[in-house]
């Protein structure tokens, strides 16, 4: 704080009197706690089983809204990885230790992110994967909108998946009711084969995508995660195609001779499209 005294110059006669100008710096107080923003979820990692001490494994990321030091952001493993991974406190960094890895094991570690003055953040689930891993869908769910006259042909939707190979990737439609759908393989992007009808044809549709790395060595079984269910059709005042993805993980210890791929389902729900005019 700083402050100035002066004698005002227009002050009546009598007694003296002064104003004092006063500047105040507001410090910020440690009001937040670090959140995480790596992307996608969920955090997905591969290392190779013959790694030397040091390799990078995964970078992670968190931000603390508060100014300061109470913003600065330090990493820590609370748990898990039997000793074969270690976090850089100043990067975050998740590199290995030199410790044998066990082939085709996941490894999951738990980490933590605290500021400054100590707050922490919720725990972030590291998967990492001493080995081959099927690709990842980069979005846990789409939301999207499209008119009922959509042309057929054009994209209304594309689906995108990293591989932890750096291979290519291939989409296809496993499930596409009536064949109504098509997906472009080398790109994920999702269309219709015909026009749609809002009065003749079903008003929602299941779709399942998978994603594949060809040619590969193994592939993984897949169950659902988590779904959300689509909002009602009173709910949305112009038309819209809602679409849920539900991410698909692999079961370990099943495997079976082909390629690595990813299933995720799409849920797709179609509103009337209202046409005006006059004559």
């Amino acid at each position: 704080m700083h402050a100035a005294t002066r004698h005002h110059p227009k002050a009546p006669a009598g007694p003296d009197w002064y104003l004092n100008k006063v500047k105040l710096k507001i410090i910020d107080v440690n009001d937040n706690v670090p959140e995480w923003n790596m992307k996608p979820y969920p955090y997905l990692a591969v290392v190779s089983p013959e790694a030397s001490a040091g390799t990078l494994v995964y970078q992670l990321q968190a931000q603390d809204g508060d100014e300061g030091s109470s913003g600065e952001v330090e990493y820590f493993l609370s748990d898990g990885g039997d000793g074969c991974f270690a976090v850089d406190k100043n990067t975050g960094q998740v590199v290995t230790t030199g410790l044998l890895l066990q082939r085709d094991r996941e490894y999951l570690l738990s980490v933590v992110a605290l500021d400054g003055p100590g707050s922490r953040s919720a725990p972030a689930m590291l998967s990492v994967m001493a080995g081959a891993r099927a690709p990842q869908f980069t979005n846990i769910s789409y939301a999207i909108s499209i008119p009922e006259n959509t042309p057929e042909g054009q994209p209304f939707l594309v689906v995108l998946a990293i591989s932890f190979q750096k291979q290519p990737i291939g989409y296809s439609l496993l499930i596409n009711p009536s064949s109504l759908f098509s997906i472009r393989q080398e790109t994920g992007e999702i269309s219709l084969t015909r026009a749609l009808d809002y009065e003749s044809d079903q008003r929602r549709y299941l779709l399942m995508v998978r994603a594949s790395e060809e040619p590969g060595g193994l592939s993984t079984a897949t169950e659902p995660l988590s779904s959300a269910p689509p909002q009602s059709e009173q709910a949305k005042p112009f038309p819209l195609l809602n679409c849920t993805m539900w991410t698909l993980r692999w079961r370990l210890g099943k495997t079976y001779p082909g390629y690595f791929r990813t299933i995720t389902q799409l849920s797709l729900h179609t509103l009337h499209t209202a046409v005006t005019g006059s004559l």
